[in-house]
């Protein structure tokens, strides 16, 4: 498969589980779907899961909301539900059959903030954010450590999550000025998707051209429109990868068969994907084939167990999940 092409869902799950019947008996959601219609798939998707008796697990859903939603119905049909992506803090309050892959939006947010002080030694931090559960739950984690550190926001901005074209453009140019000329911050956190992150980047980078910009784990510099960025503003772009490629046994296997398969290297979002489905295979299978049985299978991890040795790092359930490692990257350029 050329490279920029996505694979299905499915062919993330034949890679992490090598049991066509397995397979049968795992709830797949889809990664992506057309805007507007997350919500209503998801809350679907669940119920059509939660009818098929045989099923011992669910994998997804694809964002914080759509999981949250669909995470109600599991947990009231005490069926398994592996989150590879989503972030909500929420997740870990939402019942005792959600399992999460990803440090939610508090401890991504504090992440950020103390890169912000300690690397950049930003002392003036904003935060543009969309009114959903990903970046609402961003901005406060990013608040609350700054709070802890003795210093606060000094802008805090919502924009629509909507894309770079015609009076949308206008009116997030218009709120973005706004903010930066009351603020003057020396660093500016997206919490915001694909969408409108390019045009916010231009926008920030043309006004104050020596701020440094951070993205959440939404702000993909694989996509198109980060990629056709100026080499000046991405030179000022960081974003948080939630797994980086390394060279022991368990990630060579996963990228070696990855790119023998789809033909290219795999994506974050990809390589906690393989987590979660091969997470959910092992504990079918030494969790006595029942949901139960699976539940407790990943509710002793860290406990009576070790960790799962992840291709995102070690998976355990002992304080929430502790695995997935996060780390700044540029989107061009060195690290600073």
């Amino acid at each position: 498969m050329p490279r920029g092409s996505a694979p299905s869902v499915d062919s993330v799950a034949r890679l992490a589980i090598d049991s066509g019947g397995l397979r049968q008996r795992i709830g797949i959601a889809p990664w992506k779907v057309a805007p507007g219609l997350g919500i209503v798939r998801a809350v679907d998707g669940a119920v059509r899961f939660a009818q098929n008796e045989s099923l011992i697990g669910v994998v997804g859903h694809p964002g914080s909301q759509e999981s949250l939603l669909a995470a109600s119905v599991y947990n009231d049909r005490g069926i398994p539900q592996v989150v590879p992506n989503a972030t909500s803090r929420r997740l870990a309050s939402v019942g005792p059959w959600t399992f999460t892959l990803s440090p939610n939006d508090s401890v991504e947010g504090a992440f950020l903030a103390s890169y912000a002080i300690d690397a950049l030694h930003g002392q003036r931090i904003a935060v543009v954010y969309v009114g959903d559960e990903y970046g609402a739950g961003l901005r406060d984690g990013v608040r609350s450590k700054l709070v802890s550190r003795g210093l606060d926001l000094v802008d805090a901005t919502m924009v629509p999550n909507a894309g770079c074209g015609g009076s949308s453009l206008e009116l997030q140019r218009a709120m973005i000025l706004a903010s930066l000329r009351r603020s003057r911050p020396d660093v500016v956190v997206l919490a915001i998707g694909i969408s409108n992150s390019a045009c916010i980047a231009e926008i920030i980078n043309a006004e104050r051209p020596d701020a440094w910009i951070l993205g959440g784990d939404g702000f993909d510099g694989e996509a198109r429109e980060i990629r056709n960025l100026s080499d000046s503003v991405k030179q000022r772009i960081l974003s948080v990868r939630l797994w980086t490629p390394d060279t022991d046994s368990v990630n060579r296997l996963f990228i070696a068969r990855f790119r023998r398969i789809v033909g290219r290297e795999p994506s974050v979002p990809e390589a906690l994907g393989y987590d979660g489905f091969a997470l959910l295979a092992a504990a079918a299978r030494e969790g006595g084939g029942t949901r139960a049985g699976v539940r407790r299978w990943l509710e002793s991890l860290g406990h009576s167990r070790r960790a799962f040795p992840g291709v995102t790092g070690p998976i355990s359930f002992d304080h929430g999940r502790v695995g997935a490692q996060m780390r700044m990257a540029p989107i061009d350029g060195p690290l600073p």
